[in-house]
């Protein structure tokens, strides 16, 4: 997943996906998410081996200063780290994606969700302003054409997900209101 995100603003510029990345398709999601007027100064980027430099060189190209994060150093980013997180909490969490155009309809939706229903606690307190052209249902996420090609046939158990939280049980709570 390539996400693009204006720092100040917290806004999804552009956002894509792909099974094989590769340079010239990463340089051609920057031309099509930086547009030519853009106040731009700068791009912050990892080390990922897609950032070559051809991709460096688009982004030079565009008008832009390239900033590498350090080397082992996710905090250096921290804003695209806490997207790409939210991302997976909020949206990924709750949906199993079986094919990549599934993948990229549930994105399209949450997307549609983050710019215009989600609070931004950065942004100032409230909801921002609705966006009277999304849909706001989430009925798509099951079109029986977003299924085509995928193998449902292995199956998915979520209670073994990583990360879900185990559900209480009485004896649970025995144990969590003992004094020691």
């Amino acid at each position: 997943m390539l996400v693009v995100l204006e720092v100040g603003t917290r806004t999804i510029l552009h956002y894509n996906i792909t099974a094989h990345p590769a340079a010239e398709w990463t340089a051609q999601q920057f031309h099509e998410a930086i547009p030519s007027d853009h106040s731009y100064r700068f791009l912050i980027h990892d080390r990922d081996s897609i950032f070559a430099k051809e991709v460096d060189q688009t982004i030079e190209n565009l008008g832009l200063k390239i900033v590498r994060m350090p080397v082992w150093a996710p905090q250096a980013n921290a804003h695209c780290e806490r997207l790409i997180g939210t991302i997976r909490h909020e949206c990924l969490d709750f949906m199993i994606p079986v094919s990549e155009r599934h993948l990229r309809k549930i994105l399209s939706e949450w997307v549609i969700h983050y710019k215009s229903r989600r609070p931004h606690r950065s942004q100032g307190p409230g909801l921002p302003v609705p966006n009277p052209t999304s849909r706001g249902n989430f009925e798509c996420f099951f079109l029986p054409e977003l299924f085509e090609g995928a193998d449902l046939s292995a199956g998915y158990d979520v209670r073994h997900w990583p990360g879900r939280k185990k559900e209480r049980t009485a004896s649970s709570e025995v144990r969590r209101n003992k004094l020691f």
